[in-house]
């Protein structure tokens, strides 16, 4: 998702543009800690010889991993494109993405030298954007997920059920949340809106990779086996236009998955974030939507959920603003992006 929104922010900056993928997180990829190894200390290793075929390097950092929270050995992995493309002399973009925090010296060494050395930061939130500026570097615009840049969807004839995004990141002991508080929240969510007269289903919105253990898929599969007598369905996406097709065809949408609710923003359909995390708050308040609550703090999940689905009507009439309002923000985005290379 963030990849097809990164190709669609360059093809609206530049004309004719030819756009190429490198992962971080997938199994043999040229940006891997294989790659790394063979790279790093070296003027013309491996990843800084690959990167000299680019004109720019346009990083998303996965969208929220420009942090140390998620640990110091991914940061250094997910920033490592950073410091070969600074290396090699390409300009480096570092397209709409949150922005700390770095609680570690280790972890604001590396933010320092990346957001200083980048050609064009780009911030999807104000408070990424106050984050970089403490850090020395004001990002050059600010923006929205890129997950808005993507092609709208047809407008749905109808849109019915609420769909729960199960995360496997919260479904298992983590730093971020008491993972059996979780795990019950989903339970009696799905079994209260249920019961109110809302079809539910359940689905993931990572999916299962040979490098992660983090995906929502077995997630799903544990809640949906918990659930089978509640009549709650669930589906897994076979890709991008699978799940945004659903989406749109939903009266709603609740998730610990950033970009499982951005993603149902995205085609007009109302979505209740389940935050772990500051990454979620900013960039929502940024688009006037305040649909969101904190899983650390929330005294009662079950009926902050069933008052939002309660008050669907409000929520279906606010929506269509925020892709509005995201998807004029990455125009400004590429705008700066063709005057600056």
């Amino acid at each position: 998702m963030l990849a097809t929104g990164a190709a669609r922010l360059c093809e609206m900056a530049f004309k004719n543009v030819e756009v190429d993928f490198h992962d971080h997180d997938t199994l043999g990829t040229p940006l891997g800690k294989g790659a790394i190894v063979r790279d790093v200390g070296r003027s013309s290793g491996y990843i800084k010889e690959l990167f000299r075929n680019y004109d720019v390097i346009v990083d998303t950092t996965s969208g929220d991993s420009f942090t140390d929270m998620y640990s110091s050995r991914r940061l250094t992995v997910m920033t490592y494109a950073h410091r070969a493309a600074i290396k090699a002399g390409i300009p480096l973009v570092l397209a709409p993405q949150t922005i700390g925090p770095f609680d570690s010296r280790y972890g604001r060494s590396i933010a320092r030298a990346s957001i200083r050395g980048a050609t064009r930061v780009y911030a999807r939130d104000s408070e990424s954007a106050r984050y970089s500026a403490a850090l020395g570097r004001r990002p050059d615009a600010l923006s929205s997920d890129l997950v808005f840049a993507l092609p709208p969807l047809p407008e749905a004839n109808s849109r019915a059920g609420v769909y729960m995004n199960v995360s496997g990141l919260l479904w298992r002991s983590n730093p971020h949340v008491d993972y059996l508080r979780y795990r019950n929240a989903v339970i009696d969510a799905c079994r209260a809106i249920s019961g109110a007269g809302h079809p539910v289903t359940i689905f993931p919105h990572v999916l299962r990779s040979a490098v992660s253990r983090e995906d929502d898929v077995t997630a799903v599969e544990e809640a949906a086996k918990a659930l089978r007598s509640d009549d709650v369905g669930f589906f897994v996406p076979q890709s991008l236009n699978d799940v945004r097709s659903r989406l749109n065809e939903a009266a709603a949408v609740i998730g610990a998955r950033m970009h499982a609710c951005l993603n149902a923003l995205s085609v007009g359909t109302p979505a209740l974030a389940w935050a772990y995390s500051r990454k979620f708050a900013p960039l929502l308040n940024d688009l006037d939507w305040s649909a969101s609550l904190d899983l650390r703090t929330s005294p009662d999940i079950v009926e902050q959920t069933s008052a939002f689905v309660r008050n669907l009507d409000h929520w279906t009439r606010k929506a269509p603003s925020v892709r509005a309002e995201a998807v004029g923000s990455i125009e400004r985005v590429a705008q700066d992006l063709a005057k600056a290379l």
